[in-house]
């Protein structure tokens, strides 16, 4: 054999082929030498076949064991196991692991910094919301599942602003599988006017100025397949229990006084509301 058809033979070899060297010892031959060489086997098993002599068994090469260079490491990875999330602050009463970092022990359990800065913060406790919203959030009724099963829809058909966004139309944002809300640049809040345009529906925070049946109605042309007492039922609550409704309503009638009068007015828009 040239030293070029060897090189090229050598360049062929792939990962299972393996036969064994006039010593016996297992080694890894290129794909043309054990094709070569399981062909001459062949032969003699056909030709023992028809002088009719006994067939020698002879055993096929064992499977090859793998080099570390082709092993991934995924298999020597081992699962790291926080334990429970069952250590609960002795002050806010949130929940941590007990291997998280700058707790201290107290005299009933641990305080730690990263929720109360260990007691120093003190928050409100939060207030049972308002029916009928406390039930529906419950999950414990068919209304309550599907009006869970909803939430995102129900969270929207109430909301006072619009979102403006660049979509990322990426196909790699598009995949195929688990659909992100992706987005580039800066995303904003449209405020609509206070006043409907002339020909045009309510929409958003328009729509929580005028009465119970009205805003009940125009949220219901949005919100197809969506319960439409429940829909009547949260109006309601949201005018008798939101403050920003409450500023809305001044607002407007505020507006209306001044043309009335005729004169100038301005809304200043507050950032910090």
């Amino acid at each position: 054999m040239s030293l070029l058809i060897h090189e090229m033979r050598e360049t062929e070899k792939g990962a299972g082929d393996f036969d064994r060297d006039v010593a016996g010892i297992l080694r890894k031959a290129c794909h043309n030498c054990l094709l070569s060489q399981r062909n001459r086997h062949n032969a003699v098993r056909v030709s023992n076949l028809a002088s009719g002599d006994a067939v020698p068994m002879v055993a096929h090469p064992p499977s090859p064991t793998l080099n570390l260079a082709f092993t991934r490491n995924r298999a020597y990875w081992t699962a790291h196991n926080l334990g429970t999330m069952n250590i609960v602050c002795v002050h806010c009463h949130a929940k941590h692991w007990k291997a998280e970092p700058s707790r201290r022990r107290q005299a009933h359990g641990y305080s730690f910094e990263s929720c109360c800065k260990h007691g120093d913060v003190v928050l409100e406790k939060l207030k049972q919301l308002p029916e009928p919203l406390n039930s529906l959030m419950g999950g414990t009724t068919l209304q309550s599942k599907n009006f869970l099963k909803d939430v995102r829809r129900w969270n929207s058909l109430f909301a006072f602003t619009s979102i403006s966004y660049n979509m990322d139309n990426r196909t790699t944002a598009q995949g195929g599988s688990l659909q992100l809300f992706q987005v580039h640049g800066v995303v904003y809040h449209l405020q609509g006017p206070l006043k409907v345009p002339t020909g045009r529906d309510a929409t958003f925070s328009q729509i929580y100025l005028y009465d119970l049946l009205y805003a009940a109605q125009a949220s219901t042309t949005r919100a197809e397949g969506l319960d439409t007492e429940i829909i009547l039922a949260l109006t309601q609550m949201f005018q008798e229990c939101s403050p920003l409704i409450q500023m809305y309503k001044t607002a407007k009638e505020r507006m209306e006084e001044a043309e009335e009068r005729g004169g100038e007015f301005r809304i200043i828009l507050n950032p910090q509301m």
